[in-house]
């Protein structure tokens, strides 16, 4: 297999610590390697050790000239640095970052973009926090590792060194004298890579010779209780929680896999008999997000009480809020108490930018929907989900009650989503289009959390198809379909992702433009404050 790898460290960023460890896990990375035949020049290490500084050109430049090997098979990006999760989306930052907000690596659009570079199997490893930001990094841009490309990627492999909101550490060696730190992530990564632990070896013959294989999948599943284990033996178990996270597109192929070892490698078993008895040197931290995840989809099962009957084509209901005042685009609405709004759109347009004006000191932007009833599900000051259902007569009347079981598939892709989990792991991209084929028309924010996952599993090209027959007659869609889709230029509705982690994608995904908008709250769907009202309703007016 032709294969390359990018080694990217950055021990200073700007106002932030130094890291330690950021040099010992690039010489673990790299020696892993070479030890894997790949060329010293299909190898390139970039890195502020020594002096200097990593800047994006660099980096950027360094990844292109891999990529443009037509007969490249496989690209391995690593990085070793401080990151933030920011609307959902993850950022590794350079050595000018964040005083210069464009100094970082926006790692969501170089996922986006990594689809269609051409290479068969793209793999980006982050050991960086996924912290929330504060200060200068909640004003990062950040660039694409690679450009816009024509050419289809087979799989785009992800692996993070912790879940979103948790620190990637780097753990003092009590055992050390000089008290050497450990990137712990990237340590246990090298080892799994090496054929430290036997229980990821999968051995293949090919011709005369036996080889051992290392494959995503397995690696994803096996890292957090590896990581965990190292964790303990660092004796750091009781101020350190660390799970790893892997997203694996290339599933079960038997053409995906890191490494390869000789059969004779990992061959001694790596838990000890004691280990496996005491059971919790081996056991990850339990995950919360997916605690979370469930008990959310179970709130957002069950609807909130009806908003009564509706003398309008559209209406929108808050539920866990309430609304001070109403703005539209020149649409005519009525507030109906302090829950509901009901919108006169008109039968060619189908849709109409709404703006409440929150008692939370909040402000959410809306679509209404001819005939369809809109519900916002507020908590702990976080839009967490926005769904449709139908009027009972059409254009008018009560909200009906969509399909029980389509109620709990929908909660549970919300509720995932809101949590930062693959939601889409054992869905296929066409099955995803037939989930909104039969809901869709029903409930027509299906398409955005559908648009979402088809971008994370490759198939953008299937995103044009999430558009209901209002779509295809008033030639509008969702923002958000249209940020995904490969064929921008659809009017949109409304002017501004719906989904936070769109923000991430805006200009490079969007022919360069993007809304003249302030900067969103932290929330799952997009939130603004109180002081961005005046803004906001300038906008709606043009």
């Amino acid at each position: 297999m032709d294969r390359a790898v990018v080694l990217i460290g950055v021990r200073e960023a700007a106002g932030f610590p130094t890291l330690e460890a950021v040099d010992r896990g690039l010489r673990d990375m790299e020696s892993w390697a070479k030890s894997q035949q790949i060329p010293v020049n299909r190898i390139e290490v970039v890195t502020d050790i020594g002096g200097g500084a990593v800047d994006a050109a660099t980096v950027r430049k360094a990844v292109q000239s891999f990529v443009s090997h037509l007969s490249l098979e496989q690209l391995i990006v690593y990085f070793c640095g401080h990151g933030v999760n920011l609307n959902k989306n993850e950022y590794w930052l350079l050595s000018e970052a964040p005083d210069e907000p464009n100094e970082a690596i926006n790692v969501s659009l170089s996922t986006v973009y990594a689809w269609d570079t051409g290479v068969p199997h793209v793999v980006l490893i982050s050991d960086a926090c996924r912290t929330a930001p504060e200060g200068k990094t909640t004003g990062l841009i950040g660039q694409s590792l690679f450009r816009n490309g024509t050419s289809q990627t087979a799989w785009v492999d992800l692996f993070y060194a912790c879940r979103p909101g948790e620190a990637a550490y780097e753990i003092a060696d009590r055992h050390e004298a000089s008290r050497l730190y450990r990137a712990v992530y990237t340590e246990v990564l090298a080892k799994a890579l090496g054929g430290d632990y036997s229980e990821l070896l999968e051995r293949v013959q090919q011709n005369s010779r036996a080889f051992h294989l290392v494959r995503p999948y397995p690696l994803k599943e096996h890292l957090p209780g590896y990581v965990s284990r190292r964790i303990i033996e660092l004796g750091a178990h009781m101020s350190v929680n660390q799970r790893p996270e892997g997203r694996v597109t290339s599933g079960g192929s038997e053409n995906a896999w890191l490494s390869r070892l000789p059969a004779a490698v990992g061959a001694v078993p790596s838990v000890t008999s004691d280990e496996a008895e005491a059971g919790r040197e081996v056991t990850p931290p339990e995950d919360p997000a997916l605690d979370a995840a469930s008990i959310a989809a179970e709130r957002l099962t069950v609807p909130p009480s009806g908003p009564g009957k509706i003398k309008a084509p559209s209406a929108v209901q808050v539920d866990g809020n309430s609304i001070q005042a109403v703005y539209t685009d020149g649409t005519e609405a009525e507030q109906m108490g302090s829950d509901t709004v009901q919108v006169h759109v008109s039968d060619e347009r189908r849709a109409a930018n709404v703006l409440l004006h929150l008692t939370s000191g909040q402000c959410a932007v809306i679509p209404a929907l001819w005939g369809r009833v809109g519900t916002m599900v507020f908590e702990e000051d976080q839009l967490v989900d926005v769904s449709y259902a139908p009027l009972s007569e059409g254009t008018w009347g009560h909200r009906e009650e969509l399909d029980k079981h389509y109620m709990e598939r929908r909660a549970q892709i919300a509720a995932a989503s809101r949590y930062g989990l693959s939601w889409w792991e054992g869905d296929s991209p066409e099955g995803l289009v037939r989930l909104f084929e039969q809901h869709g028309e029903a409930d027509p924010s299906l398409a955005i959390y559908l648009a979402y996952g088809l971008a994370d599993l490759g198939r953008r090209d299937l995103v044009g198809r999430l558009l209901t027959q209002d779509n295809q007659a008033a030639e509008n869609a969702f923002y958000d379909v249209m940020l995904l889709a490969k064929d921008w230029g659809r009017p949109v509705v409304p002017f501004m992702p719906l989904l936070s982690r769109g923000w991430a994608l805006l200009g490079p995904l969007t022919g360069g433009e993007a809304p003249d908008v302030p900067t969103p709250q932290a929330s799952h769907w997009t939130l603004f404050s109180e002081a961005d009202l005046p803004r906001l309703q300038d906008l709606l007016k043009r």
